[in-house]
């Protein structure tokens, strides 16, 4: 048990950047589609 806590403090900053990446990305690409849609309906109104 020690071992797997051990190994995954030493992982942690690469998991940590990982996630921070994905979490931008996914934000990014969210913030874009919600411009769209607004856009769209903006143009059909």
């Amino acid at each position: 048990m020690k071992q797997i806590v051990y190994v995954y403090i030493l992982s942690f900053p690469f998991n940590y950047t990982f996630f921070c990446k994905q979490l931008i990305f996914h934000m990014s690409y969210f913030a874009y589609f919600q411009v769209k849609t607004l856009a769209l309906q903006f143009l059909i109104t």
